[in-house]
């Protein structure tokens, strides 16, 4: 059902109430994609996926490069989703079928863009996962005598249990 007929029928505060419901789900699922991303971000860039082959290093970069994307996206796709805030309390002030349709229209296009973004997320947070997967499986693997074990120099020698 198309969402200029979805809202004909309805008055207008309750057709505000069901785009404000419709926005706060987006708004909150970017927030949880946020949290994910920050997070992967966290893990590819952990001791754990120090590369040790070339293809190790090419799909790590691929993954570093498209979660910098994914957070430019998930900026531009908030700051698009607060602007549109703006337009649903507007209209509230707007009678005219005509500017209905026009922001309906509008909305629509947000929901594709939002839904296309989650869709390229989910594909990365699998891609990710299965390539963690795959990691840490090699290095169960292998007895601990050949696991690469990294030195981390710069912490050689401090007391963790006083204060710097």
């Amino acid at each position: 059902m198309r969402m200029e007929q979805k809202f004909a029928v309805k008055i207008q505060p309750e057709k505000v109430d069901a785009l404000y419901e419709e926005f706060q789900q987006w708004y909150s699922t970017l927030c949880l994609f946020h949290d994910e991303i920050l997070f992967f971000d966290r893990l590819i860039n952990s001791y754990v996926f120090v590369p040790h082959t070339s293809d190790f290093f090419e799909r790590l970069e691929n993954y570093r490069n498209r979660i910098w994307h994914s957070k430019e996206e998930i900026i531009t796709l908030k700051k698009a989703l607060k602007m549109h805030k703006r337009g649903i309390a507007g209209m509230l002030e707007c009678d005219d079928e005509s500017c209905d349709i026009l922001f309906y229209q509008k909305h629509e296009q947000l929901k594709k863009t939002i839904e296309a973004y989650t869709k390229k997320s989910r594909n990365l947070r699998n891609e990710i996962f299965n390539y963690a997967a795959s990691i840490l499986k090699n290095r169960k693997s292998k007895p601990s005598s050949q696991i690469m074990h990294y030195p981390l120099n710069h912490l050689e020698g401090r007391d963790f249990l006083t204060a710097p």
